[in-house]
């Protein structure tokens, strides 16, 4: 999206939001207000939802204050101070240009600078949020077209940078951003254009929840999965009706796309937002059968970089004992091989109490899935394999 487009949704939703924050004593003007629908406010009871705005609006006002150890000469005042008394103390421009001391031009710079900073930390945290609901919504069609492209991915080069742009995101509310990330590479098992996606939501809804605050964004390792926490902490403790209690859907929709789990724990000044991804060590043990070193050498490149760990039995007439002792996830067998073909491993594996619910995928040249299926085979795979082809079976394998 060309950047003029998101400057102009800004520009719109600021003038509703003007508009709202001048008749914010208006009852019959909020009751059919357009922001309600913007800020999911439309529907139930009128009254209500107006009182929900107003405890909105004024929540993020107070969020513009600075730290209370602030000087009050200094500028940074200024935007709460102007939109305080102008929509809350309900004075006009002339007494609140008076009272701050500010001339016309810079008086209306500070209520812009003000107004969209109240902006950002209402509107959803970006244009997916709107988006998540329900399953064939354009948010899950898009992650579902790419999440099975899942590697190893550096996580810390990642996250430098996404906070490129969460910097400025940050500026723009009044942020201090803190970062603690180690200079050594944390891995993890993830996709990682939909890995940059989620950061990126879960920072600017930390980032505009904290308006006129910090935030602290930390990636380590815990248990050996990296874990990226990111803190939000206002200068005073925010109204209890305004904590931040789930994150939005765009959040919860990418991280169960990549099986992040999310944790959310309150504090007296704010909220800690920690994802935690899938580790590099979570891998699974992928027996293949395969007298052939080639093949072998093949699905080990097809699977380089994966959640698996291929192990290669290139002796049939050993496998059944090598299987035993591995206790792979999956088996990879193919059907014709000198000492011992696939069938006959096979079915002594289903005849194995030990070793009958590893699931076992065929892998051949020949055509014979249903076959395959009637001896207990969970998958089958036809030669030549793709890349895509393995993933997916693998993937559907050890779902069920």
């Amino acid at each position: 999206m060309p950047d003029s487009e998101p400057a102009a949704e800004l520009d719109e939703f600021v003038s509703t939001l003007r508009d709202a924050l001048t008749h914010y004593y208006d009852q019959a003007h909020l009751v059919r207000h357009p922001i309600l629908p913007l800020l999911h406010l439309g529907s139930g009871d009128p009254e209500l939802a107006v009182q929900e705005l107003r405890r909105r609006l004024a929540a993020a006002i107070q969020r513009l204050r600075p730290r209370p150890d602030t000087p009050l000469s200094d500028p940074a005042w200024r935007p709460y101070a102007v939109v305080h008394q102008r929509f809350i103390l309900g004075k006009d421009l002339d007494e609140v240009e008076a009272e701050l001391v500010l001339g016309r031009r810079q008086l209306l710079r500070e209520q812009r600078r003000a107004l969209e900073a109240i902006a950002i930390s209402l509107r959803p945290p970006d244009a997916l949020a709107g988006q998540g609901e329900g399953q064939g919504s354009p948010l899950r069609e898009e992650i579902d077209r790419v999440r099975d492209d899942q590697s190893g991915v550096n996580v810390s080069e990642l996250l430098v940078g996404t906070l490129a742009p969460i910097q400025a995101l940050a500026e723009t509310c009044s942020v201090q951003l803190d970062r603690d990330c180690p200079p050594e590479p944390i891995y993890a098992v993830s996709n990682p254009v939909l890995l940059r996606q989620l950061m990126l939501a879960a920072l600017s809804f930390v980032v505009r929840w904290s308006a006129g605050g910090r935030v602290g964004v930390g990636l380590s390792v815990a248990g050996h999965h990296p874990l990226l926490t990111i803190v939000a902490c206002l200068p005073r403790p925010p109204d209890p009706a305004a904590r931040a209690t789930t994150p939005p859907e765009a959040v919860t929709a990418l991280a169960d796309a990549q099986q992040v789990a999310i944790g959310l724990e309150q504090s007296e000044s704010g909220f800690t937002l920690s994802l935690t991804l899938r580790s590099l060590h979570e891998e699974k043990v992928i027996a293949l059968v395969e007298d052939n070193p080639d093949t072998v050498r093949l699905f080990s490149r097809l699977l380089t970089g994966r959640s698996y760990r291929l192990v290669g039995l290139t002796e049939s007439s050993t496998a059944l004992a090598e299987i035993a002792e591995l206790m792979p996830d999956v088996v990879i067998l193919d059907l014709m091989m000198s000492s011992m073909d696939g069938w006959e491993i096979l079915q002594r594996l289903k005849a194995d109490p030990r070793l009958r619910r590893v699931p076992v995928v065929i892998c051949s040249v020949l055509d014979e899935p249903e076959l395959a299926a009637s001896l207990g085979a969970a998958g089958y795979l036809r030669k030549p394999v793709r890349s895509t082809q393995l993933l997916d079976c693998l993937n559907s394998v050890l779902a069920n």
